[in-house]
């Protein structure tokens, strides 16, 4: 009796073993396969292209292929597979992009399933997202088409203060990213508040305010920002940008300057992304209107016509072959934007005297800031970009 009972002992024991390994391979398992799973753009619209990328790493070498995509109302499902039967035994870091396309504004839930030779279909992983509408995207957001910040040499700089009024009756977190020319996050701000690529957040009270400026002792960036706020309410925003006749300060903001250390000086509007503005434009010996096109598609690229007006509503020019990437920024003087001087014609002088409207279509939203620049000093004055 003691013999058996000692032989059921031991086949339990190595029963209880051999469940634990069992239950220590599934835990591995599912750490080695976790994925991760990124919804691009990170907040899409019914108006954005979305990609969906995944990744992670496989146990093995088999690691997940040939993404098969399907859609049904609010659920998208990805089908991987891998057609090899023999896998190496080890660790493999592994990514997949699939392109979904638009959407319509709703939730949705990502599922994403694994099958090969020796393994029966199962679940990898699933995640929710939801898509904007594109309206109310636009509703809460504002872009700041000009903004430039750092040093030029030593004893000159350029600075930009941004100004955030909540105009509601309820607390608003507002976030502010900073793009440079070609659409890449830049570092404007003091390394305490925002280290590049900055971001600048603020919770604005009922009717409250953020104003900040730049860290100027850095090296130089022009380009444009995003403000985005979380509830659908009345924002306002604001950058003037500043060129300082004055060394800058190493990280300590100095916002309080002189008006002798100013060398010129504008305030310039956020605005709403939208497929038309309107710019009074000027063109003389000491006077050039010039402008900023910012696209803040994060998928898709602008294509923009630009139409020049003379005072009687008479078109004095038109051309139509820019073509700006997303996130990117196009600045130009007015006459070069009407003006083909990569053509094969030889480009026309600008008018000696000359004021009028200047035109901006594109066939998905984009922003406009303009500027005259004053000559021979350089100096600039904001002007208005409406959107009719």
């Amino acid at each position: 009796m003691t013999t058996i009972i000692r032989g059921m002992n031991l086949f339990l024991i190595g029963a209880l073993a051999a469940t634990l390994v069992l239950l220590l391979m599934l835990v591995l398992h599912a750490q080695t396969t976790a994925t991760q799973v990124e919804i691009v753009p990170t907040e899409p619209t019914a108006s954005d292209s979305i990609s969906i990328k995944l990744s992670g790493t496989w146990p093995n070498g088999c690691v997940p292929k040939n993404p098969q995509l399907s859609v049904s109302g609010q659920s998208i499902r990805i089908d991987t597979s891998n057609p090899g039967e023999i896998c190496t035994d080890a660790l493999t870091p592994w990514s997949l992009t699939v392109l979904v396309g638009r959407l319509a504004a709703s939730s949705y839930e990502v599922v994403v399933n694994y099958s090969s030779p020796s393994q029966k279909s199962f679940e990898v992983v699933r995640k929710t997202f939801s898509v904007k509408a594109a309206d109310q995207a636009a509703a809460q957001e504002l872009i700041l088409p000009i903004v430039v910040n750092g040093t030029t040499d030593k004893t000159t700089h350029y600075q930009t203060t941004f100004t955030i009024l909540n105009l509601s009756s309820s607390t608003v977190e507002a976030k502010l990213q900073i793009y440079d020319q070609k659409g890449a996050p830049g570092g404007v701000f003091c390394s305490p508040l925002a280290p590049p690529p900055s971001t600048a957040t603020a919770l604005l009270n009922a009717n409250g305010e953020f104003h900040n400026s730049t860290s100027a002792n850095l090296p130089i960036l022009n380009g444009w920002a995003r403000l985005t706020w979380d509830k659908p309410v009345t924002v306002h925003a604001a950058s003037e940008v500043t060129f300082v006749g004055a060394p800058p300060a190493p990280c300590l903001l100095i916002c309080n300057r002189p008006s002798t250390e100013i060398i010129a000086s504008a305030r310039v509007l956020a605005v709403k992304a939208a497929k038309e503005f309107r710019v009074a434009a000027s063109i003389t010996h000491n006077r050039h209107t010039a402008l900023a096109l910012v696209n803040p598609s994060a998928s898709d690229s602008a294509n923009i016509q630009a139409t020049l007006f003379g005072p009687s509503g008479e078109v004095l020019k038109t051309f139509s072959g820019y073509h700006v990437p997303p996130q990117g920024r196009l600045t130009e003087y007015t006459w070069n934007l009407v003006e083909c001087n990569f053509c094969f014609v030889p480009p026309q002088p600008p008018p000696d005297m000359f004021h009028g409207t200047l035109q901006i279509i594109s066939d998905i939203p984009i922003a406009v800031g303009a500027l005259d620049v004053l000559f021979p000093e350089g100096k600039f004055v904001g002007v208005p970009a409406v959107a009719p």
